[in-house]
């Protein structure tokens, strides 16, 4: 039974390390795609240029489809330009999750380590 207990943490642990690396992945890419800021200019621009679908052309009329795009298009303009200074601040986060991830291993470890010696008691 303590085998099977310990293959469990084994297992366990491996699985919690990889989903936080690859969460950490995730963040570091994330937080390097938001410092170079080069995304948004190029998909305000192609939403400011979308056409109205054919389906939806009945039911709205086109200054307001062509004033909802503006909006848009503004907005996005205005989240490109605080985007860097996001990504620059996104530094401190990849030590804080791995030290999410220790105390996680370390409360696995611990609920291991009973479960190991009630089995060895029994």
């Amino acid at each position: 039974m303590r085998k099977i207990i310990w293959a469990g943490f084994i297992f366990l642990a491996l699985l919690w390390t990889g989903a936080v690396a690859l969460f950490v992945e995730l963040v570091e890419w994330s937080a390097h795609a938001l410092a170079s800021g080069d995304g948004g200019a190029a998909i305000a621009d192609s939403i400011a240029s979308a056409p109205i679908p054919d389906w939806l052309a009945p039911w709205v009329d086109l200054s307001g489809w062509r004033e909802w795009l503006q909006a848009i298009t503004q907005a996005l303009e205005w989240i490109s330009g605080i985007l860097p200074a996001a990504g620059q601040s996104l530094a401190w986060v990849v030590p804080v999750i791995w030290a999410v991830w220790a105390v996680g291993l370390l409360g696995m470890l611990v609920i291991t380590l009973i479960g190991a010696r009630l089995a060895a008691r029994s």
